[in-house]
Order: structure tokens, then C-alpha cells, then sequence
């Protein structure tokens, strides 16, 4: 276990997810990498609600509905 690992436990240095989270009130993850989609990757409004992020990992589109619900949904 490195020192990283020890401190995240303990609150004392915040995880990228902690910032997504603060900024955005969100996480989208991909559905294949499972890498964080709200701070790093392409983000393209399709309609109303309606984003599709390109995850900057592997390149995969994903779909999320941010109006229909308390929680953005995974749409496709």
C-alpha cells in the first residue's frame, strides 16, 4: 500500500472523483473503461439533457440523460 492509497483514506488528498464530484454534482464513468467522463473527455449536447461524452481513454461514445432524473442516466 503506497503513501497515495493511506492518505485517500483518511480524506487527506482528494480524488479526481472528489473534484468531478464538487464541480460537476456528478460522475459519469465509461461503460467500458470505467475512466470518469465529466472532467477530461469530449462533451457534445444532442438535445435537451442529452450529452454524449467520447472518453479520452478508449475512445468510446457514451450517452447520459441529465433531465429526466435526479442522477444523469446511461442512455446508451
Amino acid at each position: 500500500m503506497n503513501i497515495k492509497t493511506i492518505l485517500r483514506l483518511f480524506k487527506k488528498e482528494e480524488t479526481r472523483e472528489d473534484k468531478i464530484l464538487k464541480s460537476c454534482g456528478c460522475v459519469c464513468y465509461c461503460i467500458d473503461c470505467n475512466e470518469p467522463l465529466n472532467d477530461d473527455s469530449h462533451c457534445e449536447t444532442l438535445e435537451d439533457g442529452l450529452y454524449e461524452y467520447t472518453c479520452v481513454k478508449c475512445n468510446i461514445k457514451s450517452k447520459f440523460h441529465f433531465g429526466i432524473a435526479p442522477v444523469p442516466i446511461y442512455i446508451k
